[in-house]
């Protein structure tokens, strides 16, 4: 209740503004430490992507992410080739999309990927995807750093030092 006191005589409202506090300070002084990461790549609609009312697939919107994150990790120094060369492979865990407009043969469309937060071995993008500035759909993927034998290990060091992160 509001009078309230923890073990070291403060109110309870007190402690709980103070340990809120503490704890945004802490985030906001780690966010200054870390890169935003983020990167943009453009595409054309390909016929084949299209329906024949010329609309794009809607699977194909994840494709399109795929591109977009393997040119994040390009940008990064970090390419999945290397990632694998060295052991580490990053599965889509899980992905969602929200369609806003349609994709249109022949549409040159771009891709805005952001390393949204990472935890521990796992990695969550977002994505944006524009016909100007118009945007046709939202998307998440979330990715888990494995071993060859699918065993979740720590993120490389090259990668936790491109992202701003201490490894």
């Amino acid at each position: 209740s509001y009078g309230d006191s923890n073990p070291d005589g403060y109110s309870s409202i007190f402690f709980c503004q103070t340990h809120e506090a503490n704890k945004l300070v802490k985030f906001l002084f780690s966010l200054k430490n870390r890169k935003m990461v983020r990167d943009v790549t453009s595409i054309k609609v390909r016929y084949q992507e299209t329906d024949k009312m010329g609309i794009a697939y809607h699977g194909n919107y994840f494709t399109w992410m795929e591109v977009a994150r393997i040119h994040l990790l390009d940008s990064m120094n970090c390419s999945y080739s290397q990632l694998e060369e060295a052991g580490y492979f990053l599965p889509v865990i899980s992905c969602s999309c929200e369609f806003k407009n349609p994709a249109r043969f022949d549409d040159i469309i771009e891709i805005e990927v952001k390393l949204q937060k990472m935890v521990q071995a796992r990695v969550h993008l977002d994505y944006t995807i524009r016909r100007d500035e118009l945007t046709l759909a939202h998307g998440k993927t979330t990715h888990a750093f494995v071993n060859q034998k699918g065993k979740v290990v720590r993120p490389p060091h090259d990668f936790l030092t491109s992202t701003g992160r201490k490894s």
